[in-house]
């Protein structure tokens, strides 16, 4: 990322915090003047000038040791995170004198809760660096390719990043329902994010055994690590690599304690307990990632990265001596074989990917991309639909990307097979997500009775049921993808495995939705005609898709969901036999049935949601005083003195019109600014 992208990520974030900090919870504290205290309670000047004496230390000696073992770049971010940490704890002293001021509050909070991003971006480098140096056989013992474990780790980093800031976002606004979703937003962001870390401590120890497993000339250094014997602050190379990897662990400890913290205080709101008792702070999150981050002063990773290295040469050095004094050493070989091992098995997906059909469906799903980010910037930008277009923006991504993977020399690059694989496999998710969130809000949109009684579940619970379902499928699916990337058969005939049990609790979880929303139609039809029959029936020839006009016929919508539905179940009984069939089945290696069963269905389904942005029927559900304007007689709805019962009964034609003369008119709607849950 540029530096312009990454100043805009840290000021978003800090923007995000102060508004959630400002509006999820109740804040009591108070200082002696009655201002309000913005962080919940005074911090302590003495615990900060510990933090500063101790972050500042180890700042100091790791800085030290930076300049004494070459400059290495990758300990850079390491380093600067250091001085971040101290600088938060200095900018804690300054805002203990000035409690009540912002500014003083986003910046401490910004250095103290952003810097530890760094800390686990730094430990990624860890592994990939010191594998890397170890040689090919050491790359081997992971089950992700080597030069891709930070880069995968750190995006993961910057995806929940985002979700925490879209969180905060939405906690900006005065609807207390948008902001208790966008605490849940931002919570599962802390929570993905912790489920990554633990991903990656997990392969961490997956490569420590594996690589004493399979490997004895590196499970058994011939100059072992002795602690008696290691002197801290010497710059020569250690031979010994597992040190690094036990120090890497102990201080995965500390970053998961200081996360699953965090967790905890976050759920309970910025002003719960742990986040108002400063004690727990520097207990659970201080001083854990100090711990953490100062073994590596003692442990200083380059010198054991430069001494894994050095054996590396020296193995291969031998082994050319012991060939005849080869020029080539003996991974540069093995590279070759496998290289030719992998144009003898030819493509990676079985077969190579047409260029024309390709080129065809990223251009159909551009078109529908683009209407739905002009429909959403044109309503007002309604952020609880923004992972529609977000998703189709990814499949155009993935077709592009298919395209790529299409010539020649690609076909047989796991790294370019791989990212467009996964786009089209697992943007769709969005697509059921879109869904899920649009059947409860047009429920509620339709009135309280509606609400209440024609959904087979509760409608409080049914928004939360289907999106964890399709969180927790969406985590399997990515899981058995990273096991297929392994390499070896039986990693890989696992990975499909797994896939396929997250395809079929997928499907099973979305033929259950469509069950809810087909009782819902036929309980609207036999129990609330009056809604059946909107005064202003849509009409193809009169409907413009690219305006921004309310839509009143709620039908519309519903039928689009009913054909998205049945539009999604067949991509999803399509993927569900491919990956019974094995990666090299029938299905998955003759593209025609790709394009007839998934990437069509999902296409059409989603342009008829471009075709009707539902943000216009919300609006068009919502013109009056939040009340359905199914009768002719809706313009006495904007009347503030009617009561509940005498809007029902103006609806139900149970008043004369002795009321409808009395110049009550509706009052102008913004639209996009309909929010289902105020009802």
């Amino acid at each position: 990322m540029t530096a312009s992208t990454s100043l805009r990520l840290v000021l978003l974030a800090a923007a995000s915090s102060v508004a959630l900090a400002a509006s999820a919870d109740v804040n009591t504290a108070t200082t002696a003047d009655g201002e309000r205290i913005i962080a919940g309670y005074t911090p302590s000047v003495a615990l900060s000038c510990v933090g500063i004496a101790l972050f500042g230390a180890s700042t100091v000696a790791l800085w030290l040791e930076w300049f004494r073992t070459g400059r290495k770049r990758y300990m850079l971010t390491l380093n600067i995170a250091m001085i971040c940490m101290t600088v938060g704890f200095i900018l804690r002293i300054v805002y203990h004198s000035n409690l009540d001021s912002l500014g003083g509050y986003i910046a401490m909070y910004m250095f103290l809760l952003l810097s530890p991003c760094a800390f686990l971006a730094h430990n990624y480098l860890m592994l990939s660096r010191l594998s890397r140096a170890m040689g090919p056989d050491a790359t081997s013992c992971l089950f992700l390719p080597a030069h891709h474990v930070g880069t995968i780790f750190i995006w993961s980093d910057v995806i929940t990043f985002w979700m925490q800031a879209a969180g905060g976002g939405l906690t900006a606004v005065d609807n207390p329902s948008l902001v208790k979703a966008g605490k849940y937003v931002a919570l599962a962001g802390l929570c993905i994010q912790l489920v990554s870390y633990l991903f990656f401590t997990s392969l961490l120890i997956v490569f420590y055994s594996n690589v004493r497993r399979r490997h004895a000339h590196l499970a058994h250094p011939a100059q072992p690590f002795r602690f008696g014997a290691h002197k801290f602050w010497s710059n020569s190379m250690v031979y010994d690599w597992r040190t690094l990897v036990w120090v890497v662990l102990l201080s995965c400890v500390g970053v998961i304690t200081r996360s699953a913290f965090r967790i905890v205080e976050y759920s309970e709101g910025y002003y719960g307990k742990l986040a108002t008792s400063e004690g727990y702070f520097y207990l659970l999150d201080a001083l854990p990632l100090w711990l953490a981050m100062t073994l590596y002063v003692f442990f200083y990773p380059p010198r054991f990265i430069e001494g894994a290295r050095e054996l590396e040469q020296v193995s291969s050095t031998q082994y050319a001596l012991e060939n005849g004094g080869a020029t080539v050493d003996r991974y540069t070989t093995e590279s070759s074989e496998k290289t030719s091992r992998a144009e003898e098995r030819g493509p990676i997906a079985g077969f190579v990917p047409k260029q024309a059909p390709s080129v065809v469906a990223a251009a159909l799903y551009l078109l529908s991309t683009c209407s739905m980010w002009l429909s959403f910037h044109r309503t007002g930008r309604p952020w609880w639909l923004v992972v529609l277009p977000i998703g189709m923006t990814c499949m155009v991504a993935g077709f592009v990307l298919r395209f790529y993977y299409s010539m020649d020399e690609n076909a047989t690059k796991l790294s370019v097979y791989l990212p467009f694989y996964a786009l089209l496999l697992l943007s769709p998710c969005t697509f059921l997500a879109t869904d899920y969130i649009l059947l409860p809000r047009l429920g509620r949109a339709m009135g309280e009775e509606v609400a209440k009684t024609a959904f087979l579940v509760p409608i409080r619970f049914l928004l939360r049921f289907f999106i964890w379902s399709d969180v927790t499928t969406f985590f399997i699916q990515m899981s058995g993808g990273g096991l297929m990337a392994a390499g070896s058969s039986k990693m890989s005939n696992l990975g499909t495995k797994v896939m396929l049990v997250g395809l079929v609790a997928q499907t099973l979880s979305f033929i259950f939705f469509t069950v809810i929303l087909v009782v819902f139609g036929l309980r609207v039809y036999r129990n609330h005609m009056h809604l059946v029959r909107p005064t202003e029936p849509w009409r193809p020839t009169r409907f413009n898709p690219l305006a921004a006009a309310p839509v009143s016929d709620w039908r519309l919508l519903y039928w689009i969901l009913v054909v998205n539905c049945v539009c999604i179940i067949v991509r999803s009984i399509f993927r569900t036999i491919e990956s019974a069939q094995g990666h090299d089945g029938y299905l998955a290696t003759h593209e025609g049935y790709f394009y007839m069963f998934d990437a069509l269905p999902l296409w059409i389904a989603m342009t008829l949601l471009a075709y009707c942005w539902p943000p216009r029927v919300f609006d068009g559900l919502t013109l009056v005083d939040g009340v359905s304007p199914f009768s002719n007689r809706h313009v006495a709805f904007a009347h503030v003195g009617r009561t509940p019962e005498d809007r029902r009964a103006m609806v139900y034609g149970e008043i004369g019109d002795e009321h409808d003369g009395k110049g009550w008119a509706p009052e102008p709607v913004k639209l996009g600014t309909y929010d289902s849950y105020r009802h």
